[in-house]
């Protein structure tokens, strides 16, 4: 079966089923089930504590300097959130503290 990484856990294609609807795998389920739905999930509107916020923000920023920065601001803002994005991929691996 075709398989697509989400997050750290694998999807599985739902049988009979819309092809973009997947299935959480058993690892995924017993994840969730350990996790609890102290959060709900990832995709429900506001329960992103903020961030959902503060990443549109960011994108808002990067549109302008996109159309209005010059050269040298373009590629400053880009290494910006390049390293951004590493720093945030470095804090999942990061073990929890709870």
């Amino acid at each position: 079966p075709i398989r697509v990484r989400i997050g750290i856990h694998a999807g599985e294609p739902v049988a009979d089923s819309d092809p973009k609807e997947f299935a959480l795998t058993e690892q995924g389920r017993a994840w969730l089930t350990e996790r609890g739905s102290q959060d709900g999930p990832p995709w429900a509107g506001s329960q992103g504590h903020g961030l959902r916020g503060s990443v549109s923000q960011l994108a808002g920023a990067a549109k302008q300097i996109g159309r209005f920065g010059n050269e040298d601001q373009r590629n400053k803002a880009k290494a910006m959130v390049e390293e951004t994005t590493r720093r945030i991929y470095a804090l999942l691996a990061e073990q929890p503290e709870d």
